[in-house]
């Protein structure tokens, strides 16, 4: 974990003690009156996670779940629900949180991070990811989010500052909030699908930096692989490099030493290979600004 947090730029806080029942970071009704506490909260472990979220529960699992706890607050005849994620860590908790962060997002200050859209406020702090959502519109509702989430980050206590987002993702052009941290097969294939092959052969504690940089008619995007050791770099380079054929219509455009090019439909596409990461580029407007992502 140590070696994660130096190598991802993750600087763990002193806060809270472990909390040894997760329902303890519920708001009570008397934290958030005049909302109320409908029914009994619901712990989830294991395979229980399928049962709270149908179809993206092996998200999840890919970045390190332990367990969950949900439950609904009620006022007159308006809801609400907060949800609770336990992950593996607080790199585990910021990956999810990036990964479900939509472009039309909002940034709140919460935790140590957080979005709003949709009715929902949804934020990571620690190694939690909490989720607070309304089943209805109004300003009342609304508010209740804001009050609901301050009082379960107040709950988790502990903090985890992360930087590894200004660290070796470039910052020239990068949209702001397209950052993303990927653990697997299943949330890099989402981004980049090249036959449903499992690119770049993610194990622990091998991590994906993503991002989206402007350029036109579609964003550029940026993928760069971090492995433990070297060799395995230089090995997935190669595999990575074997997907790119003509039969998938990409043109090898030149190859230097460390760095192969390639067109398709006008687009480029880069790979760079340094001593322990990838970079890859996907959709690039032009050689120039795929110089300007990945030096010359």
């Amino acid at each position: 974990m140590q070696l994660l947090c130096v190598l991802l730029g993750i600087t763990l806080v002193a806060g809270a003690a472990q909390v040894r029942d997760i329902r303890e970071l519920l708001p009570t009704s008397e934290a958030v009156r005049p909302w109320a506490v409908s029914d009994d909260p619901l712990v989830y472990k294991g395979d229980d996670l399928y049962k709270l979220i149908d179809g993206g529960a092996d998200v999840y699992f890919e970045y390190g779940f332990i367990r969950a706890v949900s439950a609904e607050y009620a006022r007159g005849g308006d809801a609400l629900a907060c949800t609770i994620y336990e992950m593996a860590d607080p790199e585990a908790a910021f990956g999810v949180f990036s990964y479900s962060r939509g472009s039309g997002s909002r940034p709140v200050a919460l935790g140590d991070g957080g979005f709003e859209a949709d009715l929902r406020i949804v934020f990571w702090q620690d190694r939690y990811l909490a989720i607070v959502e309304s089943f209805a519109p109004g300003d009342e509702p609304a508010r209740a989010l804001a009050s609901v989430a301050t009082v379960v980050s107040r709950n988790i206590g502990a903090h985890a500052a992360a930087s590894l987002l200004l660290g070796r993702l470039p910052r020239r052009r990068l949209i702001a909030g397209t950052e993303k941290l990927l653990r697997g097969p299943l949330t890099v294939g989402s981004l980049l699908y090249l036959g449903g092959a499992d690119v770049f052969q993610l194990e622990k504690p091998d991590r994906v930096l993503y991002g989206e940089y402007e350029s036109s008619p579609a964003a550029t995007k940026l993928f760069l692989a971090i492995y433990q050791a070297a060799e395995k770099a230089r090995r997935v380079r190669a595999d990575v490099r074997a997907l790119f054929t003509p039969e998938r219509g990409y043109r090898l455009q030149t190859e230097a030493v460390g760095r192969t090019y390639w067109m398709k439909n006008d687009r480029y596409v880069a790979l760079r290979h340094d001593a322990d990461s990838l970079t890859l580029v996907v959709d690039a407007p032009s050689l120039e600004s795929v110089t300007a992502l990945i030096g010359p």
